[in-house]
C-alpha cells in the first residue's frame, strides 16, 4: 500500500491513447478523492500510516520499485496473491 500511487497514475499515461489514456484518467482521478481534498487517497494512507506510528524512513525502506509493483513490501505480514493466483481463485469460487 503506497500512498504515492496518484504520482505512478500520472506518470503511466505519458504515450498512452485512446480507451488506455482514459482508464488510467479514471483512476487518477478517484486517487484523487475524485476533487475533493479530505478524500485524496495520499492523505488518507498518511493518516494511516500515523494511527500505525510508521515513519518515512520505514516507509522509504520498506516500498522498493519491485515491492510496489508486485503488491508486496519488504517486510510484508501478509503477502500479497499475484494477479493470476488472485484471478484463478475468483474464478473458482
Amino acid at each position: 500500500m503506497d500512498g504515492r500511487f496518484d504520482d505512478l497514475l500520472a506518470m503511466m499515461q505519458v504515450g498512452t491513447s485512446g480507451p488506455a489514456k482514459m482508464e488510467i484518467a479514471g483512476n487518477f482521478w478517484d486517487e484523487m478523492g475524485n476533487g475533493n481534498d479530505a478524500e485524496v487517497h495520499t492523505h488518507l494512507f498518511n493518516n494511516i500510516f500515523k494511527v500505525f506510528d510508521i515513519d518515512d524512513e520505514e516507509l522509504e525502506r520498506s516500498l522498493t520499485a519491485n515491492a510496489l509493483l508486485s503488491g508486496k513490501p519488504r517486510g510484508a505480514a501478509v503477502p500479497v496473491p499475484a494477479a493470476s493466483t488472485r484471478r484463478r481463485s475468483a474464478s473458482s469460487g
